[in-house]
């Protein structure tokens, strides 16, 4: 077999006959280089997903890690089974949300969980009332945002807030009802003024 040099003065002097490779290759590698050099600042980032979407997830990690903590450390069994429902459901909306990330080529838009700040406290009525007052406080925030999806010009990202939407005001609707029902018994909660306010502001059911 016949082997060839690199004779890169050859190549610069247009003198292929006696070296084809030696004019050929360098050439090829110098083009290859040069495209990759000139492309290099054109490079397209990839879009950021819609503000009102990160805001979610960011608040859905929030949730999630607290109701993790309360499915096993609330005092009232309700809340155990409440904070169960709410870690299930937002695990869901978030891979609702990844598929979502992942079929755009989003940067990703969610977040590292962060523990709420009650999360060192023991069980008991202290526990319960903390994160009964979080849910509600969070769960407005998160409607806040998809809500303000649901505005979006994508008709993907408005069906996802229609969905997240509707399961926020189910979560609320069990708080309230948990919430009134220990307050008959004498457990304040403190969540019956929040979602009175909530109510009158943002027309929660």
């Amino acid at each position: 077999m016949r082997r060839y040099s690199l004779d890169y003065g050859a190549a610069a002097r247009g003198d292929c006959s006696e070296s084809p490779r030696a004019c050929t290759r360098p050439v090829s590698v110098l083009l290859a280089l040069t495209s990759l050099w000139i492309g290099a600042p054109y490079a397209q980032a990839s879009p950021r997903p819609p503000a009102p979407i990160t805001d979610w997830a960011q608040t859905a990690m929030h949730e999630l890690a607290a109701a993790d903590i309360a499915s096993e450390r609330a005092l009232v069994p309700d809340i155990r089974r409440l904070a169960a429902q709410v870690a299930h459901d937002f695990r869901s909306g978030l891979a609702q949300v990844r598929e979502l990330n992942n079929r755009k080529g989003w940067l990703d838009a969610v977040p590292v969980a962060t523990a709420p700040s009650y999360s060192s406290r023991s069980r008991g009525p202290g526990f319960d009332r903390s994160y009964m007052q979080d849910l509600v406080q969070s769960h407005l925030q998160a409607l806040t945002a998809v809500r303000a999806a649901g505005r979006e010009a994508d008709p993907e990202v408005r069906a996802l807030a229609t969905a997240l939407e509707s399961t926020l005001e189910m979560h609320l609707a069990r708080a309230r009802d948990i919430g009134w029902r220990l307050e008959r018994f004498g457990i304040d909660t403190g969540m019956k003024e929040q979602l009175s306010a909530a109510r009158n502001e943002q027309g929660v059911q």
